[in-house]
């Protein structure tokens, strides 16, 4: 009986990938744990291993397809099995079905209209003797309309939910805007997309707390200065401040092990192990290799593991292991 091959889960983030290339063709064996295809998520380029060994029966996604995780995008059989056209067209009837239970595409808010300046302020409006109902008062403060330039069309020129819910829609509408000639078009997907929906979420939900401090780190520098000899002829790289940065990091979280955490639910998760993700610019974005136990390598092995994750950041060749799991 043939086994369906489908879209790994490659990461807690994911939800959907790109098939890039089929490192196989139909009719060819394929061996259990060698390289099968390569997709493309949100954050790497990743080859996929065969689940079992057998004949690549049928392709049933071709490259360049994006498919949900768990979508079959091939068959692997035995010599002389054959898949039925039927079977085909049910496994695409389902994987369409399987995009369709997805979150709905990420879509950018509305341009701002630019900001006027009164020349003078409006004095205040008391909105405590508004006939409104308490529904309606809620939802226009969770959104922040002024009930103040409400028409109300319940009993008595009552607002009601609709009366806010109709300045909510008017106020995302877009204005219309001049023609504009596109010098090009380019579309919103992969490492791009997954920032754009990272930030909005992060502007969403996340408190803003800004703590800004002086620290006089000449010890350090000196201390840098020093061992810049010694730490390229032991581990054959020049370490940075980053690096020891990572490493005062880490045994600052070692100290205060309450830092190392995440929110999960209702429930605060502190990590024993301390992992660390270190960001490396992309011309495409940005992405976050992960150093582990950091708290328990010399800084010359943190500078080669750090410049090694970054250069296989750059080229494309970070496996999925090697940007999961950060605690901080």
């Amino acid at each position: 009986m043939a086994i369906r091959v489908g879209m790994p889960s490659l990461g807690h983030t994911m939800e959907k990938g790109t098939v890039l290339r089929w490192l196989k063709r139909e009719g060819e064996t394929v061996e259990k744990g060698a390289p099968l295809f390569e997709v493309e998520t949100d954050k790497v380029t990743v080859e996929v291993e065969a689940p079992a060994s057998g004949i690549l029966l049928k392709i049933v996604v071709g490259e360049n397809e994006e498919q949900p995780i768990g979508a079959t995008l091939a068959f692997i059989g035995t010599p002389g099995e054959t898949i039925a056209p039927e079977e085909v067209q049910k496994v695409l009837e389902e994987n369409k079905a399987l995009a369709q239970k997805k979150p709905a595409e990420f879509a950018f808010s509305a341009p701002m209209p630019p900001r006027v300046a009164p020349s003078t302020p409006p004095p205040p409006v008391d909105t405590s003797r508004i006939k409104i109902s308490p529904f309606a008062r809620k939802l226009a403060e969770e959104h922040g309309i002024d009930i103040s330039q409400l028409t109300g069309t319940g009993p008595g020129g009552r607002i009601v939910k609709e009366d806010v819910e109709r300045a909510i829609a008017a106020r995302t509408q877009a204005p219309p805007s001049p023609e504009l000639t596109l010098r090009e078009t380019i579309p919103l997907t992969g490492m791009r997309k997954r920032i754009a929906e990272r930030m909005r979420q992060s502007w969403e939900t996340t408190p803003r707390v800004t703590e800004v401090m002086e620290i006089d780190v000449t010890p350090l520098v000196e201390y840098r200065e020093r061992m810049l000899p010694q730490w390229e002829q032991e581990y054959g790289v020049r370490v940075s401040l980053n690096d020891l940065l990572l490493k005062g990091v880490a045994l600052a979280l070692r100290r205060v092990p309450r830092l190392n955490a995440a929110l999960q639910g209702n429930e605060i998760h502190v990590y024993q192990e301390i992992h660390i993700g270190n960001a490396v610019n992309l011309e495409d974005g940005l992405i976050v290799p992960v150093l582990r136990n950091v708290d328990q390598k010399p800084v010359g092995q943190i500078a080669q593991e750090s410049k090694a994750l970054a250069e296989k950041a750059r080229t494309g060749k970070l496996r999925v292991e090697e940007i999961t799991g950060g605690t901080f």
